[in-house]
């Protein structure tokens, strides 16, 4: 099965479409690290996305914040009619930089929101992949996320 990054826009290029930016959240991207930087105060900056519908996925990216400040700086939600979102989970870090890998299962409607919260600290990311959990296992020989325990869902 061919690979498919369902990831809008991942090399950041181009105008950013489909955002979801509240609290003075701001994005740009620095052309030295070929990184997104995220930052702002109590906020949220997002990307709107439509995926397969009840299907399992696999959002990976490279992902810099200060963890010991900033442990929760991503949540994967749900985007129901009239745009309110539904949490699906998210994925806590215990380092600065990590390649983040979270599962998730898609839901019914086929959009989710990838948001990314800074509070106050830097979130950088870089090549940022949502792609079905089978292609990208057998991609990098991978197993299910509940053998390896890499999921976390949030509370």
């Amino acid at each position: 099965m061919q690979r498919i990054n369902y990831f809008t826009n991942p090399n950041f290029t181009g105008p950013f479409i489909n955002i979801s930016s509240y609290g003075g959240a701001k994005a740009s991207y620095n052309t030295s690290t070929k990184q997104l930087n995220i930052s702002g105060d109590n906020c949220g900056y997002g990307f709107n996305l439509s995926v397969p519908a009840d299907v399992d996925l696999v959002f990976a990216c490279f992902l810099w914040t200060d963890a010991a400040k900033n442990n929760g700086p991503f949540c994967v939600y749900k985007v129901n009619d009239g745009n309110s979102v539904t949490i699906i989970g998210g994925q806590k870090v215990t380092q600065n930089a990590t390649n983040l890998v979270y599962r998730f299962h898609s839901p019914a409607n086929g959009r989710i929101r990838i948001e990314f919260y800074p509070n106050g600290q830097p979130v950088n990311i870089a090549n940022p992949i949502v792609e079905l959990a089978d292609t990208y296992d057998k991609a990098v020989g991978g197993l299910p996320g509940f053998f390896t325990g890499d999921t976390m869902p949030l509370a």
